[in-house]
């Protein structure tokens, strides 16, 4: 039977889009299309902090959390995204930690320090 990694390894190392660098902790500020009705597009901005990267290389997926209130939304964004337009890192913070998911606990300058 033939192994499969010739393959993989094909389309890994094909570039389908923008590589984005960020790390777990970064606020980032992300920009991304919408497509509304049939023709219309407009950027969308989602403003949160990364608590979890997925995946390695071309297949890298973010984790972001959101508090507007007292409730959190996440969002799961591939960086190798073509609806990812901008991806601006506003503030950047050390964690010893590979996951942040107790954030998803705390509420306002608890959870973004």
């Amino acid at each position: 039977m033939k192994s499969f990694d010739p393959y993989l390894k094909h389309f890994e190392n094909k570039k389908t889009g923008k590589t984005w660098q960020f790390e777990l902790g970064d606020y980032i500020k992300v920009g991304f299309t919408v497509i509304e009705g049939t023709q219309k597009k407009r950027i969308q901005f989602f403003q949160g902090i990364v608590i979890a990267i997925r995946g390695s290389n071309q297949k890298k997926k973010m984790v972001t959390l959101r508090r507007p209130g007292s409730f959190g939304i996440e969002r799961i964004f591939p960086s190798n995204s073509p609806q990812i337009q901008n991806l601006q890192i506003l503030q950047s913070q050390k964690f010893r930690r590979s996951k942040l998911f107790y954030l998803r606990k705390s509420i306002g300058k608890a959870a973004f320090g």
